[in-house]
């Protein structure tokens, strides 16, 4: 599953690069979808992460969140080119 969000977020990339927005609905739409699942499941906390006072759970719920913006974004764009906009 993750060789499916990596060729997403590559492919999301070329259509952003190459102007090809049509491309981008599905791509957003699958990156949107697994940084929604990135935040459904329990980030690991680390012995060393929490002996050195890092939030390894709010950074991977940023991190998801800000997926889930771009994916969302791509999709907008997908969107828009298909509508002709």
């Amino acid at each position: 599953m993750r060789w499916l969000f990596i060729a997403a977020w590559v492919a999301g990339v070329a259509a952003t690069v190459a102007d090809l927005d049509a491309i981008l609905l599905p791509a957003g739409g699958v990156v949107a979808a697994f940084g929604a699942g990135a935040l459904r499941r329990d980030a690991p906390g680390g012995l060393l992460a929490r002996a050195a006072g890092v939030d390894v759970r709010a950074i991977v719920r940023a991190a998801a969140t800000l997926v889930i913006v771009l994916g969302v974004g791509w999709m907008l764009a997908g969107v828009r080119a298909l509508a002709g906009a």
